[in-house]
């Protein structure tokens, strides 16, 4: 994020949340905030999905086209899942 930022690039944050209390991805769970270098910023856009991938229940495609968005960077905490999932989407 550091690096888009300060090459002008917007970055945009994806969270993953689960219904389940019990998950360490619930809202209010310890495992839920993410770490310090993934904080979004002031004027970053957050989506919050459900899925695995990004664009299946968020409206991200849409951000993307509405901001002339049409190259992406993707990184994430588990690459062989949301990561995997959300490019092939």
């Amino acid at each position: 994020a550091k690096a888009c930022r300060q090459a002008g690039r917007p970055v945009i944050h994806i969270r993953h949340a689960e219904a389940d209390p019990a998950s360490p991805l619930y809202p209010v769970a310890s495992g839920y905030p993410p770490m310090a270098c993934a904080q979004a910023l002031p004027g970053e856009a957050l989506f919050v999905k459900r899925s695995s991938s990004a664009f299946a229940t968020t409206p991200l495609a849409a951000h993307l086209r509405d901001q002339g968005l049409s190259h992406l960077y993707v990184v994430d905490a588990v690459a062989g899942f949301c990561v995997n999932s959300t490019v092939r989407s």
